[in-house]
This record gives C-alpha cells, structure tokens and sequence, in this order.
C-alpha cells in the first residue's frame, strides 16, 4: 500500500492496505501451536484445509521478516531450536526436512540462503556472535569467484548442483 500511495493511487493503497490487515489478522492460523512451528503451507481443497507440518526454514524465517512473530515472542526461541536440531548440518541449513533435491546421501543437502535466513534470524534475535559463525560458514563455501553454489554436501561441503543460480535467490 505504501508503493501505491507513493504514486498517488490512493484507493489501490487503501484497499491494499485492508487485504494486508486481513492476511495478518488470519496468520493465527499458519502457526502449529502444539509443535511451535509455522505450517509450511495450507492447502484448500473443496472448502477443506489440510496443513503441511514439514519443518522449513524459510516458514520459519518468513514469519520473522513479514512481522507475523515479533522479536520478543516466546515461541520464536522454541521455533529456532526445532530449525536447528532437525535442518542444520554445523552451521549450515537445509531448506525443509527430508529434501530430496540433488541428494544421493542420507541426508538433505544444505543450502548457503537458507544458511543466511537462519543468520538473520539470529541477528534479529540478539545472537550476533551465532550470525556471525554461520555467515563465515557460508562464505567459506563460495567458489574462487566468490559466487556460492545453490546447495552444498551437508558434511564435505562441496557443491551439489551449479553455481551461479543468482537468478533464483
């Protein structure tokens, strides 16, 4: 709504500004309360929701950056422990539990911008020094160019797919 006051679109602002105001107001509805974690998504089929429980880092860090949880929340510490002990390899992160891109080894490939959601995460959160160590990690993946691959091996940290894909991030 702000872009189309900016232009002077008043009623595109107005009523954008409303539909924004619905969405969070319904955002309740995205969070797990029993497991502390974001849906990864609602599906509606027929007037009938079913949610996906995958644990994902980007629900996760979504939430956090669009202001669906604040800072000082007291399920955002729970939702950060349930990324790091079910996503991390070290300091790097997968995307989503069980993904299957790009893998021929036990366990999910580890992505340098879901490494860097979970860095701002911690950043936001106070944890700079935490931050700190998974944006070093990241940066010590990176190819002699400086350019980081996609995804790389969860425990050799090579890469697993090509580089650059700046077109996707």
């Amino acid at each position: 709504s702000m872009l189309a006051d900016a232009y002077s679109h008043g009623d595109d602002a107005r009523r954008w500004g409303e539909a924004a105001e619905r969405m969070k107001e319904s955002s309740y509805k995205l969070f797990n309360n029993d497991k502390k974690q974001f849906y990864r998504g609602i599906i509606s089929v027929n007037n009938e929701d079913t949610t996906d429980e995958t644990i994902d880092v980007s629900s996760q860090y979504s939430a956090l950056m669009y202001g669906l949880i604040k800072n000082d929340n007291p399920n955002l510490a729970s939702i950060i422990n349930l990324v790091k002990q079910n996503l991390s390899s070290g300091l790097l992160y997968a995307r989503f539990a069980e993904d299957d891109y790009y893998v021929g080894h036990e366990k999910p490939n580890v992505w340098p911008i879901a490494s860097l959601w979970m860095a701002q995460v911690l950043l936001d959160t106070g944890d700079i020094s935490g931050a700190e160590a998974i944006i070093n990690e990241v940066l010590g993946v990176a190819g002699p160019s400086g350019m980081l691959p996609e995804q790389v091996h969860p425990e050799t940290h090579q890469p697993t797919s090509l580089s650059p894909l700046v077109w996707s991030h």
